[in-house]
């Protein structure tokens, strides 16, 4: 079953009411892109929400701009909120700054981390490291509209898609 909100740069709407994200399921985000946009780009996370600034998890680094697509899960946020974005950020050398960035949208769950456990067996002792517990949830993610930042990087389109 899936879920989704498709918002691109042509239209520059507000975010949407009630979209939501859930970070412990998998979010795919997609774009199209024109001749002049970077080559690739970093996908970041920002969480607005502290009063000490913005707070930027990369949730994905040199990402090719031709791939159109990128999927990811498990995201652990410090808190869920109301004010969180994505952005993409140039990482070529004439283009490093903001190329687009949603409006603030909400994350009604974050990942989960993972967890390291000691186990004892009257030997030498060691550690593993958990994969996090798989997650389901009826409700479906949607994403905030983008805006374009201006530059070269403002032709960007991007179309978030959220699985379920």
């Amino acid at each position: 079953m899936f879920a989704k909100t498709v918002v691109t740069l042509a239209i520059l709407a507000a975010a949407q009411a009630n979209t939501a994200w859930d970070f412990s399921q998998t979010n795919t985000i997609e774009w199209t892109s024109v001749s002049t946009d970077p080559s690739n780009f970093s996908i970041v996370l920002v969480d607005n929400s502290s009063s000490s600034g913005p707070k930027e998890t990369v949730i994905k680094d040199l990402v090719n701009t031709a791939d159109d697509k990128y999927s990811f899960s498990n995201v652990v946020v410090a808190a869920p909120g109301d004010k969180f974005q994505i952005r993409f950020v140039g990482t070529t050398a004439t283009n490093t700054g903001i190329v687009t960035q949603s409006e603030n949208f909400n994350v009604t769950k974050s990942g989960v981390a993972a967890t390291t456990t000691s186990a004892s067996t009257g030997g030498p002792s060691g550690t593993a490291t958990g994969a996090p517990a798989a997650t389901t949830s009826a409700k479906g993610n949607g994403a905030g509209a983008l805006k374009a930042a201006g530059g070269v990087g403002a032709a960007v389109g991007a179309v978030f898609y959220m699985l379920l």
